[in-house]
């Protein structure tokens, strides 16, 4: 199963963080109720990475939804202050207010996505594709967050009005940037509008081996970007499988050196993949196969 390009993830970057740089006013009651909030999603992500190493279909799905919950609970406190402030300024032209309308639509168009992936989800059994797509659906409630939150900063602000450099810009749903010129690794200066992509590696070889997945997405994205996500000195790599483009660490030996490379990481939403020969098998296959000696 393939999806069109507006379902392309921005890698599954840790937005959240992102938004308490925004420094947002709010009551102490509801400053309670974030934080009792940010606790839930940080419950919620380790009961995301456990299923994960468990290749459960129904754990995944029980995770992703106190996830979801989590995000759309803080949407909904975003979204009241965005209506309260809206009707402090409803004597205001629409025109003086044009940005931040801009950016709650954009965050409507984020869950209303969301939503769609996530009911598509309903009916994968395969449990690789099955995260991915929850993986998908979570950055795009996140990008809703974000957008949310920036459009209550600027309602905040009202009526001094800034240039708002934000930290974090970089959001492939919205389409890559163009215009930006980067120096690679090699000293080689890109020209306007060109993209820094990885270029594609081969699927590990023969016998048994281990990757770990940093993300996965139906269209490529520019180094720049996964940066952000993983600031180590290994060499990222990516694989087109099943109409994905797969950006990993690796290829590893053993589950052993595998796994303790990825708990060194520090990073949330990365998981083991295992290949037999060049072929995708499950982790716990794998580690039998090698027990076995075979």
């Amino acid at each position: 199963m393939t999806f069109s390009k507006s379902y392309t993830a921005d890698a599954q970057l840790d937005i959240w963080s992102n938004l308490k740089q925004l420094q947002l006013g709010f009551s102490d009651p509801d400053s309670v109720t974030i934080g009792q909030i940010e606790h839930r999603k940080e419950n919620a992500s380790g009961l995301v990475e456990k299923a994960i190493e468990e290749e459960d279909n129904e754990y995944i799905k029980r995770a992703f939804n106190e996830l979801f919950t989590a995000s759309r609970d803080l949407f909904d406190v975003y979204d009241q202050y965005c209506k309260n402030e809206r009707e402090k300024l409803s004597a205001i032209p629409p025109s003086e207010i044009d940005r931040p309308v801009k950016l709650e639509r954009r965050a409507q168009e984020k869950i209303s996505k969301s939503e769609i992936i996530r009911s598509e989800a309903d009916n994968i059994n395969e449990f690789t594709k099955l995260v991915q797509m929850f993986l998908v659906a979570f950055d795009l409630e996140q990008l809703a967050l974000l957008n949310k939150g920036r459009a209550l900063r600027v309602y905040q602000d009202f009526p001094v009005v800034y240039s708002y450099q934000w930290e974090y810009d970089f959001t492939s749903m919205e389409g890559t940037p163009t215009g930006i010129t980067r120096v690679i690794n090699t000293g080689e200066e890109l020209h306007e509008g060109q993209e820094e992509k990885i270029p594609e590696a081969k699927q590990p070889g023969k016998g048994i081996s281990y990757i770990i997945q940093i993300a996965a997405h139906v269209s490529e994205i520019p180094q720049n970007a996964l940066r952000e996500i993983y600031k180590g000195d290994l060499p990222v790599k990516m694989m087109v499988e099943d109409n994905w483009y797969k950006y990993y660490l690796g290829p590893f030996d053993t589950f052993k050196e595998a796994g303790s490379v990825m708990s060194s990481l520090g990073l949330n939403n990365v998981f083991l993949a295992a290949y037999l020969n060049g072929q995708r098998i499950s982790v716990g296959e794998a580690r039998k196969k090698q027990a076995e000696g075979k």
